[in-house]
């Protein structure tokens, strides 16, 4: 089941810097070693990180969880870390009693049940981009995007959607379109270069609609494109022109 949850944590003193690279750490370290390893070996990674925030001592980290099991291992983790945690050098500690919130979950059969729209608004409020020949491909074109989350359906739902970049391209037009090009700063070594902005998605088949109205949905917990468990390709996606259904013949 995709949840989105987020993570609160004082720390003893203030970083003068915080990278992704950090937070991406300290993921790893909230579950038990054997969990943490088997998460390292995975090719596609089942959980995507949405943003963090640092204000005063406090920080807060967004993240998505794209398997059942993982949930409430992160939920022991959390509230009993089988190690002491460290940011940077810099101690830091849970916050007991509400430092844990479930902000969104849905399971893949309630997504399953989304019902087909012709629009398909997805703002990219992170850096977004896509492996192509070696390069970060920073446009929001439909068959990379939904092709992409495709692929991460399949990997973690018991029911495909089989879909092609054929049928994404002959169906899908971008219909509004704003945005820019972006750094993303990974570490003090490592930026990559990506897309934010907004982009609404016309579609036309309704049997097409439907599979990507799913998949559109699906990517607020998963992302879209690379590096989503650095924090980026972090996406917010709603559906516009709902397709009625046909009623049948008396």
């Amino acid at each position: 089941m995709p949840v989105l949850v987020e993570l609160s944590f004082r720390l003893k003193e203030v970083p003068e810097v915080l990278y992704p690279a950090d937070v991406h750490g300290l993921f790893f370290n909230l579950f038990e070693e054997s969990i943490a390893e088997r998460l390292h070996r995975e090719p596609k990674k089942p959980f995507s990180i949405k943003g963090f925030s640092l204000e005063d001592s406090t920080l807060r980290l967004e993240l998505a969880l794209l398997e059942d099991k993982l949930y409430p291992a992160l939920i022991h983790g959390y509230y009993f870390p089988k190690r002491d945690l460290h940011l940077r050098g810099i101690a830091l500690s849970p916050i007991k009693g509400k430092g844990l919130k479930e902000k969104k979950a849905l399971s893949y059969q309630e997504l399953l049940e989304t019902e087909p729209h012709r629009k398909l608004q997805m703002e990219f409020f992170s850096p977004t981009a896509f492996n192509r020949f070696k390069f970060d491909y920073p446009l929001p074109e439909p068959h990379l995007v939904f092709y992409n989350l495709a692929s991460r359906w399949n990997i973690f739902s018991e029911i495909p959607i089989e879909i092609s970049e054929t049928e994404i391209l002959k169906n899908t037009m971008v219909y509004e379109f704003e945005g820019a090009t972006q750094e993303f700063i990974i570490d003090q070594k490592l930026k990559r270069v990506g897309f934010v902005g907004r982009v609404v998605f016309l579609v036309k088949e309704p049997e097409v609609a439907k599979k990507l109205s799913v998949l559109a949905l699906f990517s607020n917990f998963a992302g879209v494109g690379i590096k989503t468990t650095m924090g980026m390709g972090a996406v917010r996606a709603s559906l516009k022109g709902a397709i009625q259904r046909s009623s049948p013949e008396n």
